[in-house]
């Protein structure tokens, strides 16, 4: 009977928690939101490291498609249907997203 209120205790520790998180993250997402898309600043490139040999990279670039590393029927070509939890959380960033 203890472990089973200690349990319930932990539980409804982690639900507040889980609750606060998700309160503060929606605050970020509004004030993200509500912020204007000219105020964010592009990111400065940084340094950039030391390249190979030329003759390297050139090979590298020739003839290499970014599909040539699935064979064609092994990648699915359809993805699983979304299961409930996965359709709201979709929902609800299509809902965000037209706000």
């Amino acid at each position: 009977m203890l472990t089973l209120r200690a349990k319930n205790r932990e539980a409804g520790r982690a639900a507040k928690i889980a609750a606060a998180r998700i309160a503060e993250l929606e605050q970020q997402v509004a004030r993200l939101e509500a912020k204007p898309a000219t105020q964010t600043a592009p990111a400065k490139p940084g340094p950039k490291p030391a390249s190979a040999p030329a003759s390297r990279s050139k090979r590298r670039s020739q003839g290499v498609d970014p599909g040539d590393a699935v064979p064609p029927g092994v990648a699915v070509a359809e993805p699983a249907p979304l299961d409930a939890e996965a359709a709201a959380a979709r929902e609800r960033l299509e809902y965000l997203g037209s706000e």
